[in-house]
């Protein structure tokens, strides 16, 4: 589908489906002229108070995703995936193609959706950063010490995509995910990148876990090196209540981590 006919279909499904929005973002691969033939249409659609608020797939050939938002429901969405470090929202208003705007309040969104792209995420504290690199080099460790095929795999990803995270928020660029990680890592630091990407191709190919480890061995030291014996974190308080933390569980803490970046990383688009 070229632009013309996705913008087209992007104002025949917001007629019939949401005839009252004040704008619309047709973002996505359709918004950007890149479509494959599985590419679905998404659209931001801002409605008039009081909403609704709700995420919406119809239709099928393409399917369209509907992102459905107020003004003050944008501005919640948009703090929440802020503070995550990964804002589709923000990312799909910036990108995207302005098909619909009554009243100048398209305009107005994707300016303002615009400027707090560029600005970027907030910076990692000393502790986020002392996290991300304990969880890295346990990952690394592991992968460079299994033999088991599965295990190597699985590990795998998960260094690829803990290298990759971590130099993202080195340098204050977005998180993403799947194929978004990929692309802003590869736009943020190529070199790096493409080393992790062989790694993982290589390692998926022979088996081989070297060049991978390699590759995130260079993450972590561009991000001030390993972490490992010495690493405390104390339990927010909000966790402990009544109960006093174990010691010497310092396993239990890796886990928790995990975890924690496991969680960031599966938050719903939108």
């Amino acid at each position: 589908m070229d632009p013309r006919q996705a913008t087209e279909l992007a104002q025949r499904v917001v007629a019939r489906r949401w005839p009252a929005a004040l704008a619309v973002v047709l973002a996505g691969s359709n918004g950007a002229g890149r479509a494959t033939p599985t590419s679905d249409l998404d659209l931001v659609v801002l409605l008039p108070p009081p909403g609704p608020v709700l995420r919406e797939t119809v239709g099928r050939a393409p399917l369209t995703e509907l992102f459905v938002h107020t003004a003050e429901s944008w501005q919640v969405f948009v703090a929440k995936e802020t503070a995550a470090r990964r804002s589709p929202l923000l990312h799909m208003c910036a990108s995207g193609v302005l098909v619909r705007d009554v009243g100048g309040h398209g305009a107005r969104l994707q300016r303002e959706a615009r400027h707090r792209w560029a600005a970027g995420p907030p910076p990692l504290t000393s502790a986020e950063s002392n996290d991300r690199r304990y969880v890295l080099t346990a990952l690394v460790d592991d992968l460079g010490g299994s033999c088991e095929p599965d295990e190597l795999l699985t590990v795998g990803a998960e260094v690829f995509a803990a290298a990759g995270e971590l130099t993202l928020l080195r340098r204050r660029r977005w998180l993403g995910r799947g194929k978004w990680l990929v692309r802003r890592w590869s736009a943020t630091d190529p070199d790096g990148c493409a080393a992790a990407c062989s790694g993982l191709r290589r390692l998926a190919a022979t088996g081989d876990p070297r060049e991978l480890v390699a590759a995130a061995a260079r993450a972590l030291d561009a991000a001030g090196g390993r972490v490992g014996a010495g690493y405390r974190r104390l339990a927010p308080d909000s966790t402990v209540r009544g109960a006093a933390p174990r010691p010497g569980r310092s396993g239990g803490l890796r886990a928790a981590t995990r975890r924690e970046l496991s969680a960031r990383r599966s938050v719903p688009r939108g």
